[in-house]
């Protein structure tokens, strides 16, 4: 048994197994639809998985995009959601760690270098709503949303469910291809997009054409995703409102004869530490 990762490096590809389960029932996502403008590709270098927005400021991936570089933090990506493309950077990543049979915390929150002015994000379902006894309900139907490369385009595979859960991950039948890694397994509840996990990689062998515990696919869970976020728009937040004090503590040092000199703009900066 071995873990296929789903990220496509556009040289040369490592997936070789395909994880779609039984018939291929994966349809086009129209271009006018929330999802479409939500649910774009992040590119490193020549290696290209799906990612998804999350806040106007925040999009999510999987990690394993950039496992070239020793330390994920920092990594500049280039996002495309339709025709909005911008830079971002990693600022939290989870612990990958490799398992028996895969890994585990295959995620990526990245900050847009300019945040998206209006538009459709995915809500991140909460931690109860990620219980391992609510999402392996037999009705608890899931839709996986990401960009294969195999279509060239965001497809959707519209009936699918998590099946088991492990250390490693959710093994499920969401349909998969090189260039799914990153794509959000999601749910709509009215005009809500709530996203509870993230395609990761794939356990395949050539022998089943359904899903089994020996072939399937991985995702990660959404829940630490979801606290990132939160840490991550608070900091933002706190940013923001210092930028703004030291604004007006530097427009009144600069109108006061006394203190026009630098070292008093200074003082007047460090006073916000």
């Amino acid at each position: 048994m071995r873990i296929l990762l789903f990220a496509f490096a556009l040289l040369q590809s490592t997936i070789g197994t395909a994880a779609i389960f039984g018939s291929d029932d994966r349809t086009a996502v129209s271009s006018r639809s929330a999802e479409s403008r939500a649910v774009g590709t992040a590119l490193y270098g020549n290696r290209q998985t799906t990612a998804f927005l999350v806040d106007r400021c925040f999009a999510v991936t999987s990690q394993h995009l950039v496992s070239t570089v020793a330390s994920p933090l920092g990594a500049s990506v280039t996002l495309t959601f339709g025709r909005f493309q911008v830079g971002a950077r990693a600022v939290r990543a989870g612990h990958v760690e490799r398992e028996q049979h895969g890994y585990r915390d295959d995620w990526l929150l990245l900050q847009l270098d300019r945040c998206q002015r209006k538009g459709p994000v995915l809500e991140l379902a909460d931690e109860a709503a990620t219980r391992p006894v609510l999402l392996l309900q037999t009705g608890f139907e899931l839709t996986a949303v990401g960009f294969p490369l195999d279509r060239d385009r965001l497809v959707a595979d519209p009936t699918c469910r998590i099946r088991v859960a492990h250390s490693y991950g959710l093994l499920n039948d969401c349909a998969a291809q090189p260039g799914s890694s990153g794509s959000p397994l999601i749910a709509r509840k009215g005009r809500r997009l709530i996203a509870y996990a993230i395609q990761s990689g794939a356990i395949a062998t050539d022998e089943a054409e359904a899903f089994t515990t020996e072939r399937a696919n991985v995702a990660t869970p959404i829940a630490a995703v979801r606290q990132a976020l939160l840490e991550e728009r608070y900091r933002l937040a706190m940013d923001a409102g210092a930028g703004r004090r030291l604004k007006v503590r530097m427009a009144a040092a600069s109108r006061s004869p006394q203190v026009r000199s630098r070292p008093a703009i200074v003082a007047a900066t460090a006073a916000l530490r």
